[in-house]
């Protein structure tokens, strides 16, 4: 009878010691995310009930429930439309908030732009008019520099 309770013991105090963690996998390490588009958002999880409640938040604002009740680790997630600098996602055991983990924070991809407005008629474009110019940036921390030709000019080196 010792060595029954002796060995529940020991099995019951094995299952308090495992550890109980949640890692998001992704996003993390500075990933880019460009804006409407779906991702994955995927994470690891040891010792926790498997039901997990997902969480979106931009930098300086409080979070967004994305989803809860999910039983994989693993959830689609469309990007929102509204440019985001930095943003993390939060996966927590919905059994016990205390097991959570957070992402890195990662930058959403989105267009940037200016407007080209005219001032005399030494252009392609006509007077009144606002034109945008947009491109493309999937990276962070990188400066610009926009330059308008006239037709025939080329690029100084």
């Amino acid at each position: 009878m010792k060595t029954k309770i002796t060995l529940f013991l020991i099995a019951f105090l094995a299952t308090l010691l495992v550890a109980q963690k949640i890692t998001v996998t992704s996003p993390n390490n500075n990933s880019v995310w460009e804006k409407g588009v779906m991702n994955t958002i995927t994470w690891s999880a040891t010792g926790t009930s498997g039901i997990f409640k997902i969480t979106y938040q931009e930098k300086g604002k409080n979070p967004v429930l994305i989803a809860e009740n999910i039983v994989s680790n693993n959830l689609f997630f469309i990007t929102p439309e509204k440019p985001s600098y930095e943003s993390k996602i939060m996966v927590v055991d919905q059994s016990n908030p205390a097991i959570n983990d957070e992402s890195d924070p990662f930058f959403n991809a989105y267009t940037k732009s200016l407007m080209i407005k005219p001032i005399d008629n030494d252009h392609p474009f006509s007077l009144g008019y606002e034109y945008p110019v947009q491109w493309r940036d999937n990276s962070t921390g990188f400066k610009y520099f926009v330059q308008m030709l006239k037709e025939g000019e080329s690029v100084p080196t």
